[in-house]
């Protein structure tokens, strides 16, 4: 699983729990991977949703470099909540440029709880968090 987007102190966790802002991280798994170390975790519904929404992916996914890893998750850094989510979403229209997600160096993970130790990068202005053109440009 890699990580390169995270949302600093994310509160788009729902009304469903009361959970304070905490880091989210955009992470992209293969489907043996969600299959072993995420599906487990989740509800049949989830289950059915995330990979409906891989389904949905497989165009778009070679355009942002990764056409294996068709799933997508917001994960809370205790990774206590983890959404499936539309590949898009980190950087789609619906932000109008505005997206709170930041661009970070690839990360591979190999578990959740790997999230735990993540060390955000320094917060910078907002021209230092796009991602090098090469990325930008394969994700737009």
């Amino acid at each position: 699983m890699i990580i390169q987007y995270f949302w600093r102190n994310c509160d788009f966790w729902g009304r469903e729990s009361e959970v304070e802002p905490i880091d989210g991280f955009w992470i992209e798994a293969t489907k043996k991977e969600a299959e072993s170390l995420i599906f487990p975790r989740f509800k049949p519904a989830e289950i059915v949703k995330s990979r409906e929404l891989a389904d949905q992916l497989k165009g778009l996914a070679k355009e942002l470099g990764h056409p294996l890893r068709l799933f997508c998750f917001l994960v809370s850094r205790d990774f206590q909540i983890i959404k499936p989510m539309e590949g898009h979403y980190p950087f789609g229209n619906l932000w109008n440029g505005y997206s709170p997600f930041e661009w970070m160096e690839e990360i591979e993970i190999s578990r959740l709880e790997d999230v735990l130790n993540i060390a955000l990068p320094a917060k910078k202005d907002k021209e230092g968090m796009d991602p090098p053109a090469t990325i930008r440009n394969a994700r737009l």
